[in-house]
Protein backbone atom coordinates (compact mmCIF):
# COMPACT_ATOMS: atom_id res chain seq x y z
CA UNK A 1 0.00 0.00 0.00
CA UNK A 2 2.83 2.22 0.63
CA UNK A 3 4.47 2.13 -2.33
CA UNK A 4 1.57 2.41 -4.53
CA UNK A 5 0.92 5.67 -2.44
CA UNK A 6 4.54 5.99 -3.16
CA UNK A 7 3.80 5.55 -7.55
CA UNK A 8 0.79 7.99 -6.87
CA UNK A 9 2.49 10.67 -6.02
CA UNK A 10 5.25 10.31 -8.17
CA UNK A 11 2.97 10.50 -10.73
CA UNK A 12 0.48 13.59 -9.71
CA UNK A 13 3.98 15.62 -8.86
CA UNK A 14 5.41 14.47 -12.41
CA UNK A 15 1.55 16.07 -13.80
CA UNK A 16 1.68 19.58 -11.40
CA UNK A 17 4.69 19.89 -9.14
CA UNK A 18 2.87 22.19 -6.97
CA UNK A 19 -0.18 19.43 -6.39
CA UNK A 20 -0.66 18.67 -2.79
CA UNK A 21 1.08 15.28 -3.25
CA UNK A 22 4.51 17.02 -2.68
CA UNK A 23 2.94 17.29 0.87
CA UNK A 24 2.14 13.29 1.65
CA UNK A 25 4.91 11.54 3.16
CA UNK A 26 4.65 7.63 4.05
CA UNK A 27 6.62 5.64 6.76
CA UNK A 28 5.99 2.18 8.07
CA UNK A 29 5.53 1.28 11.82
CA UNK A 30 3.49 -0.20 14.06
CA UNK A 31 0.01 0.66 14.88
CA UNK A 32 0.20 -0.74 18.21
CA UNK A 33 3.26 1.94 18.75
CA UNK A 34 3.62 5.08 16.68
CA UNK A 35 5.97 6.82 18.43
CA UNK A 36 7.35 7.90 15.35
CA UNK A 37 4.55 10.45 14.84
CA UNK A 38 3.67 13.65 17.31
CA UNK A 39 1.47 13.46 19.64
CA UNK A 40 -1.26 16.12 18.95
CA UNK A 41 -0.43 16.97 15.16
CA UNK A 42 -3.02 14.90 13.02
CA UNK A 43 -6.43 16.53 11.93
CA UNK A 44 -7.84 12.91 10.58
CA UNK A 45 -6.86 9.46 10.76
CA UNK A 46 -8.15 6.88 8.74
CA UNK A 47 -7.99 2.71 9.94
CA UNK A 48 -9.29 1.11 7.18
CA UNK A 49 -9.57 -2.95 7.64
CA UNK A 50 -7.10 -2.84 10.20
CA UNK A 51 -7.92 -2.68 13.69
CA UNK A 52 -9.40 -5.64 14.08
CA UNK A 53 -6.49 -7.14 12.59
CA UNK A 54 -4.36 -6.74 15.70
CA UNK A 55 -3.35 -8.35 18.81
CA UNK A 56 -4.29 -5.68 21.03
CA UNK A 57 -6.92 -3.16 19.24
CA UNK A 58 -7.02 -0.83 22.39
CA UNK A 59 -3.42 0.08 21.87
CA UNK A 60 -4.10 1.08 18.32
CA UNK A 61 -6.73 2.98 19.10
CA UNK A 62 -4.98 5.09 22.13
CA UNK A 63 -2.12 5.95 19.83
CA UNK A 64 -4.84 7.14 17.37
CA UNK A 65 -5.78 8.97 20.20
CA UNK A 66 -2.93 10.68 21.22
CA UNK A 67 -1.85 11.49 17.89
CA UNK A 68 -5.10 13.37 16.98
CA UNK A 69 -5.07 17.28 17.22
CA UNK A 70 -8.14 18.11 19.62
CA UNK A 71 -11.38 17.32 18.00
CA UNK A 72 -9.48 15.69 15.21
CA UNK A 73 -11.08 12.57 13.46
CA UNK A 74 -10.70 8.89 13.23
CA UNK A 75 -12.44 6.98 11.14
CA UNK A 76 -12.18 2.94 11.39
CA UNK A 77 -13.98 0.04 9.64
CA UNK A 78 -13.78 -3.41 9.68
CA UNK A 79 -15.25 -6.64 8.48
CA UNK A 80 -17.91 -8.39 10.62
CA UNK A 81 -18.52 -10.96 8.17
CA UNK A 82 -18.47 -11.81 4.38
CA UNK A 83 -18.41 -14.26 1.85
CA UNK A 84 -14.97 -13.77 1.32
CA UNK A 85 -14.21 -14.07 5.04
CA UNK A 86 -16.07 -17.30 4.58
CA UNK A 87 -13.10 -18.72 1.98
CA UNK A 88 -10.42 -18.12 4.89
CA UNK A 89 -11.99 -20.22 7.16
CA UNK A 90 -11.27 -23.14 4.80
CA UNK A 91 -7.84 -23.04 5.74
CA UNK A 92 -8.39 -24.39 9.34
CA UNK A 93 -10.71 -26.94 7.31
CA UNK A 94 -7.85 -28.43 5.64
CA UNK A 95 -5.12 -27.85 7.84
CA UNK A 96 -6.53 -27.77 11.47
CA UNK A 97 -2.67 -27.09 12.81
CA UNK A 98 -3.16 -23.69 11.65
CA UNK A 99 -4.85 -20.91 13.62
CA UNK A 100 -8.32 -20.64 12.65
CA UNK A 101 -9.97 -17.24 11.14
CA UNK A 102 -12.37 -15.37 12.79
CA UNK A 103 -13.08 -11.97 13.53
CA UNK A 104 -12.94 -11.17 17.24
CA UNK A 105 -16.49 -10.52 18.63
CA UNK A 106 -15.76 -6.91 19.86
CA UNK A 107 -15.59 -6.01 16.25
CA UNK A 108 -18.47 -7.73 14.93
CA UNK A 109 -21.19 -5.73 15.88
CA UNK A 110 -22.15 -2.04 15.35
CA UNK A 111 -22.38 -2.05 18.75
CA UNK A 112 -19.45 -3.45 19.80
CA UNK A 113 -17.54 -1.27 17.52
CA UNK A 114 -18.87 1.43 19.19
CA UNK A 115 -17.78 0.25 22.50
CA UNK A 116 -14.29 0.07 21.54
CA UNK A 117 -14.16 4.02 20.35
CA UNK A 118 -15.48 4.77 23.50
CA UNK A 119 -13.22 2.75 25.57
CA UNK A 120 -10.42 4.50 23.61
CA UNK A 121 -12.54 7.78 25.35
CA UNK A 122 -13.16 8.88 21.59
CA UNK A 123 -16.93 10.98 21.37
CA UNK A 124 -19.22 11.73 19.20
CA UNK A 125 -18.91 8.14 17.25
CA UNK A 126 -20.98 7.19 14.67
CA UNK A 127 -20.99 3.60 13.56
CA UNK A 128 -23.02 2.36 10.64
CA UNK A 129 -22.86 -1.13 8.55
CA UNK A 130 -23.46 -1.75 4.69
CA UNK A 131 -23.38 -4.52 2.35
CA UNK A 132 -20.31 -5.07 0.45
CA UNK A 133 -20.08 -6.51 -2.82
CA UNK A 134 -17.02 -8.21 -4.81
CA UNK A 135 -17.56 -8.80 -8.21
CA UNK A 136 -14.77 -11.21 -10.17
CA UNK A 137 -14.85 -12.52 -13.67
CA UNK A 138 -12.84 -15.77 -13.03
CA UNK A 139 -13.19 -17.82 -9.42
CA UNK A 140 -9.59 -19.75 -9.89
CA UNK A 141 -8.06 -16.04 -10.45
CA UNK A 142 -9.27 -15.19 -7.15
CA UNK A 143 -8.48 -18.52 -5.10
CA UNK A 144 -4.74 -17.47 -6.71
CA UNK A 145 -4.91 -14.27 -5.35
CA UNK A 146 -5.94 -15.39 -1.76
CA UNK A 147 -2.95 -17.72 -1.79
CA UNK A 148 -0.34 -15.22 -2.62
CA UNK A 149 -1.66 -11.81 -1.35
CA UNK A 150 -3.92 -11.94 1.97
CA UNK A 151 -0.97 -12.12 4.66
CA UNK A 152 -3.11 -14.45 6.65
CA UNK A 153 -2.78 -17.00 3.97
CA UNK A 154 0.67 -15.90 2.56
CA UNK A 155 1.90 -16.25 7.05
CA UNK A 156 -0.28 -19.83 7.43
CA UNK A 157 0.89 -21.25 4.23
CA UNK A 158 4.70 -20.40 4.11
CA UNK A 159 5.48 -24.08 5.63
CA UNK A 160 2.71 -25.74 3.47
CA UNK A 161 4.54 -28.12 0.48
CA UNK A 162 2.65 -27.94 -2.95
CA UNK A 163 0.19 -30.50 -2.32
CA UNK A 164 -1.39 -28.93 0.64
CA UNK A 165 -1.58 -25.36 -0.78
CA UNK A 166 -2.87 -27.17 -4.01
CA UNK A 167 -5.78 -28.52 -1.84
CA UNK A 168 -6.41 -25.50 0.09
CA UNK A 169 -6.75 -23.80 -3.36
CA UNK A 170 -9.12 -26.60 -4.31
CA UNK A 171 -11.28 -26.15 -1.08
CA UNK A 172 -11.77 -22.24 -2.34
CA UNK A 173 -12.17 -23.12 -5.57
CA UNK A 174 -15.28 -25.62 -4.72
CA UNK A 175 -16.98 -23.51 -2.32
CA UNK A 176 -17.03 -20.49 -5.01
CA UNK A 177 -17.93 -22.42 -8.16
CA UNK A 178 -20.56 -24.21 -5.86
CA UNK A 179 -21.94 -21.10 -4.97
CA UNK A 180 -21.98 -18.78 -8.02
CA UNK A 181 -20.82 -21.53 -11.47
CA UNK A 182 -17.46 -21.68 -12.96
CA UNK A 183 -17.58 -17.93 -14.25
CA UNK A 184 -18.41 -14.77 -13.32
CA UNK A 185 -19.65 -14.24 -9.47
CA UNK A 186 -20.62 -12.00 -6.98
CA UNK A 187 -19.27 -12.07 -3.46
CA UNK A 188 -21.10 -10.57 -0.58
CA UNK A 189 -20.34 -9.04 3.23
CA UNK A 190 -20.52 -6.57 5.35
CA UNK A 191 -18.88 -3.85 6.59
CA UNK A 192 -19.25 -1.26 9.67
CA UNK A 193 -17.72 1.93 9.60
CA UNK A 194 -17.50 3.98 12.56
CA UNK A 195 -15.95 7.18 13.49
CA UNK A 196 -14.90 8.89 16.59
CA UNK A 197 -13.23 12.22 17.76
CA UNK A 198 -10.65 13.46 20.07
CA UNK A 199 -12.71 15.17 23.05
CA UNK A 200 -11.18 18.92 23.09
CA UNK A 201 -8.75 18.53 26.01
CA UNK A 202 -6.47 20.98 25.84
CA UNK A 203 -6.10 22.92 28.90
CA UNK A 204 -4.31 26.41 29.15
CA UNK A 205 -2.37 27.63 32.17
CA UNK A 206 -3.06 31.00 33.27
CA UNK A 207 -0.60 32.86 35.45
Amino acid sequence: MISQVEAQRSKQLQDDPESLWKRVTTVASDAQDLAVLKDDQYSHIAAGLVLFLLPEPQKALAECHKHLTPGGTLTASCWPHSEWQDLMKLLGKVCPDKPPYSVPEAWSTIESVRGELEEASFTDIYADQKEIAVEYQDPRQVCDWFMTNIPYFVRNTADLGAEKKQEVHDAMLHELTEKNGQGSGRMVGACIVATGKKGNTRTTEVE
